[in-house]
């Protein structure tokens, strides 16, 4: 299967997600080393999203899944967080949440509402906990 193939294959399977879980998708991205510019040959494509459902949903008193996951295998990695969940990890400087926002790669992308989360990551952003972040995964590859 050749990349525009592939990549034809992640947006439907977005459309899908979109379909049977009753979401839009605002933004959906390529994460890990194709996200980064540096993918090997034998990389997955690690696609992520961020999506809404409708209002109703959102009024409901009972806790519900606040992701959609895909089974993963040799070539596909996609999951995706709802807007709330992926809010909540900005306000907290999720270092992940900056690296979904800044991807090179986007499949799907509601301009207006990319710019106003980039601009709430940066106001949130706090390079105290981002380097924690990144010290920790260098110290548990190292070991």
């Amino acid at each position: 299967m050749n990349d525009n193939n592939i990549k034809n294959a992640i947006i439907q399977k977005l459309r899908d997600a979109e379909e049977i879980n009753h979401v839009k998708i605002l933004f959906a991205i390529e994460s890990g080393s194709r996200g980064w510019g540096f993918a090997s040959p034998d990389s997955d494509y690690d696609c992520r999203f961020v999506y809404v459902h409708e209002k109703e949903w959102y009024l409901s008193i009972f806790d519900k899944p606040e992701f959609i996951e895909y089974d993963t295998d040799k070539i596909f990695d996609v999951n995706g967080w709802d807007l709330k969940k992926f809010v909540l990890h900005i306000i907290k400087s999720n270092a992940v949440m900056f690296e979904w926002l800044t991807s090179n790669e986007f499949y799907i992308r509601n301009e207006p509402i990319t710019i106003l989360l980039q601009g709430l990551a940066e106001q949130f952003f706090n390079p105290v906990a981002v380097s924690h972040h990144y010290l920790s995964l260098a110290q548990k590859k190292y070991a």
